[in-house]
């Protein structure tokens, strides 16, 4: 049988491209799961379904390891397909229909993961201009926080720069950044992985040296995936708090890219950027997240901060970052490391602290 498809796709796809175009047309949970099968089946090179009367039944298919086009998606239903109860059938060809519709691969010739080459570049060259990143008022000056108060924490400037990394890595604007989000999940999902336990509560963080202490044991868990990849995929609940000795690294990083992380930065920006990947207006997607994720459960401000105050150095806090992103993205691969990060993270603490260190607790 051959789907009916009013807009097909216009040349071949691979399975991220896919669930995104789904997801446009549906949150059906159980959907965006069923419309990864045909591309599963062709890496794998068969499917099996079961029969009634004569039990699973396998059908061989051609390896295609990352994309697939409408002829693979026809011979899937004419073979696989055939072999299924009607009401089976229906529903995946309901689901491919959608998914199928006006489809436009990015990955067309390239590496799944890498960045789209349609992402527009001028989105990243106005980051720090845009209405999303306001110039904040200025009239608040302080030499730093007062004797006996911490001011404005490193583990906020951590969580507002590891964040604009994370979107701007699941919408395929940069490559896999070098660090990740540090915070009490993925602290507790590292322990039960490595049984180390960790002690220093990521909002007290204020020091290098104890953000160092958390980044090793995360970097410890992650194992042969990086850092990035393993707390994208764990935040996402897409791999268990399990050690990874033994495992098949080949394999799991096949999965990985083909499978996993596309669900996982799909999982994502659906629950924490509200925009589809690529969509323009990420960065304000992503500048509202960092705000909310670094300073809802990091005690920042004196009980007496007024609001006009603290409008303003969120609207500082928004600029820095947008600024911060811009310069990454200008970075050589080279250059974009862990060393790099941690002193920007230092500069972002330490900027904030100079221009409103009297309003920190």
């Amino acid at each position: 049988m051959a789907l009916d498809i009013t807009n097909p796709p216009d040349g071949p796809f691979c399975v991220a491209c896919l669930m995104e175009n789904l997801a446009g047309r549906t949150s059906d949970a159980t959907a965006l799961s069923d419309v990864r099968r045909i591309h599963r089946a062709y890496h794998r090179g068969h499917d099996t379904t079961r029969v009634a009367a004569r039990g699973p039944v396998r059908v061989d298919l051609p390896l295609k390891p990352v994309l697939i086009d409408l002829e693979d998606v026809n011979t899937w239903f004419e073979t696989v397909g055939a072999l299924m109860r009607p009401t089976t059938l229906d529903v995946y060809t309901s689901t491919y229909a959608r998914a199928l519709d006006g489809l436009h691969c990015h990955h067309n010739g390239e590496q799944v993961g890498s960045p789209s080459p349609a992402t527009p570049r001028a989105t990243l060259e106005h980051l720090g201009q845009g209405d999303f990143a306001p110039r904040g008022a200025g009239g608040f000056t302080s030499t730093g926080p007062s004797t006996g108060r911490m001011g404005f924490k490193l583990s906020v400037a951590q969580k507002c720069l590891s964040l604009a990394l994370k979107h701007a890595y699941a919408h395929g604007v940069i490559g896999r950044p070098p660090v990740c989000p540090v915070d009490r999940i993925v602290l507790n999902a590292a322990s039960s992985v490595t049984g180390r336990p960790w002690r220093v509560n990521w909002t007290d963080v204020n020091k290098i040296e104890e953000y160092d202490r958390h980044f090793d044991l995360l970097n410890e868990a992650a194992g042969f995936r990086g850092i990035a990849d393993w707390e994208l995929l764990r935040f996402e609940q897409i791999i268990d708090d399990a050690p990874t000795w033994g495992a098949n690294v080949a394999k799991e990083h096949r999965l990985d890219q083909l499978e996993r992380l596309p669900l996982a930065k799909l999982s994502f920006l659906r629950r924490f950027g509200g925009v589809p990947a690529g969509d323009h207006s990420w960065p304000e997607a992503m500048l509202k997240d960092a705000l909310r994720s670094s300073l809802q459960h990091n005690p920042t401000y004196l009980q007496s901060t007024p609001e006009h105050v603290r409008i303003t150095i969120r609207q500082a806090m928004r600029r820095h970052i947008a600024q911060f992103l811009q310069r990454w993205t200008e970075l050589s691969p080279e250059r974009q490391t862990v060393a790099e990060f941690r002193q920007a993270i230092a500069e972002f603490r330490d900027e904030m602290n100079t221009a409103y260190g009297k309003w920190f607790r």
